[in-house]
């Protein structure tokens, strides 16, 4: 899923999702409890949050990053 952040507000992607059922991955706080917190474990104690561009036009810069190989390892164990 791929997610564009408008005001920058804490924990705004993690509220908005959560309330459209679709939580974060190894979110404990906003995400299902039971489901999210054995796989915030499985997950090594993180969330699945990964943030694969940042684009400032005030600054003309754009970086990149791939998502860790963790995160395919998870996401295949969920299908």
């Amino acid at each position: 899923m791929q997610c564009e952040l408008i005001t920058g507000r804490t924990h705004q992607l993690r509220v908005q999702l959560s309330s459209l059922g679709h939580p974060i991955i190894g979110d404990v706080k906003y995400g299902k409890k039971n489901s999210n917190k054995a796989k915030f474990f499985q997950a090594k104690n993180r969330m699945y949050l990964h943030a694969d561009s940042f684009v400032s036009k005030e600054l003309d810069i754009k970086i990149f990053a791939n998502a860790p190989e963790e995160f395919k390892k998870i996401l295949k164990n969920d299908e």
